[in-house]
């Protein structure tokens, strides 16, 4: 019976989110666990992330590939405004963590943040992208967006490492969202505060729709991934 088949679904899928060790949990008990832990992960980690980046953009090791232009890319405007969305991948990378009580979970989350990242970065040095020339006249935009286009030389196109950090975090998001019972308008709005970001990876002109796709790609893998290495380490707990 298809009912019967939906209520088996619906029971797997609540099991594994609520574990006997993943119980859900209030927002003001999640916050203070291992918080100098997080602090130090996020600090540490996001320089490390942009030395990296910044070394293998102003120095490939190959010639670099221009990324093509499909009709997404034609059809989506140039919105100089946006650029403020597209930063604030920084604040919203963090917010998981918020969410984490558990050290196991922590360094599973931080896990998958560093494979994604240097699965990214690997890809960068044996395979260097870049966007298109495109036309626009970049000094006559708001400063935040030409000194946006000078630092990064719209280099390491393909994958969008910013398109796979906001899924990884959205999904991780959503999944935090869901042990903590929170209502559905928390919820939506983690969903639209990364579709927002993505979006904006094409209304910048820093990135193409190929690149979205292989960093949806990109994203979606590490965290399913992630999901498995925290299904096993229940299992041997």
């Amino acid at each position: 019976m298809p009912g019967a088949g939906v209520s088996a679904l619906s029971h797997v899928e609540n099991s594994f989110l609520l574990m006997s060790w993943m119980e859900p949990l209030r927002f003001k008990d999640t916050l203070p666990s291992h918080f100098g832990l997080k602090a130090i992960g996020h600090f540490l980690a996001i320089p490390c992330f942009f030395a990296a980046y910044f070394i293998v953009a102003y120095y490939p090791v190959r010639s670099i590939t221009p990324m093509p232009v499909f009709a997404p890319d034609r059809w989506a405007p140039l919105l100089p405004w946006t650029v403020w969305v597209y930063f604030s991948l920084w604040v919203y990378i963090c917010l998981p963590s918020t969410l984490i009580e558990s050290k196991g979970l922590l360094k599973q989350y931080f896990r998958g943040a560093f494979w994604m990242a240097a699965i990214g970065i690997a890809i960068f040095i044996v395979f260097p992208t870049s966007t298109p020339q495109w036309t626009a006249d970049w000094a006559g935009y708001p400063g935040t967006l030409t000194f946006m286009k000078d630092a990064e030389l719209s280099r390491n196109a393909c994958p969008s490492l910013h398109v796979s950090f906001a899924l990884f975090t959205a999904l991780w998001l959503d999944w935090l969202l869901r042990r903590i019972r929170a209502t559905a308008p928390w919820r939506w709005g983690n969903a639209l505060w990364a579709a927002a970001i993505i979006v904006t990876t094409l209304t910048t002109k820093q990135h193409v729709f190929i690149d979205v796709v292989f960093g949806v790609l990109l994203g979606g893998a590490i965290f399913a991934v992630n999901m498995y290495w925290v299904w096993r380490d229940q299992r041997l707990a």
